[in-house]
């Protein structure tokens, strides 16, 4: 390891899907939804198929009428849909 190189838990990836916002990794890049998701035009959510985990305040401040969870997501941090 090189002197003065941060790791964190997840050498971070940052990436966009369908108006959201993720970090991740190498293998996948769409681990942890951090904003959004939120289709104005439908008011919905939409959520990548490979996220993992709904940050908090994730999906707060808008008005949604669904949302879809798949089987993949293992946690829902506090406050998510604050």
């Amino acid at each position: 390891m090189k002197p003065g190189r941060n790791i964190s838990v997840f050498d971070a990836y940052k990436n966009n899907y369908k108006y959201g916002s993720y970090i991740g990794t190498k293998n996948n890049p769409y681990k942890v939804l951090v904003t959004g998701g939120y289709d104005s035009e439908t008011s919905s959510v939409v959520i990548h198929e490979d996220c993992e985990i709904i940050g908090g305040y994730a999906i707060s401040n808008i008005n949604i009428t669904s949302i879809t969870l798949h089987e993949g997501i293992t946690s829902i941090c506090e406050e998510a849909f604050a």
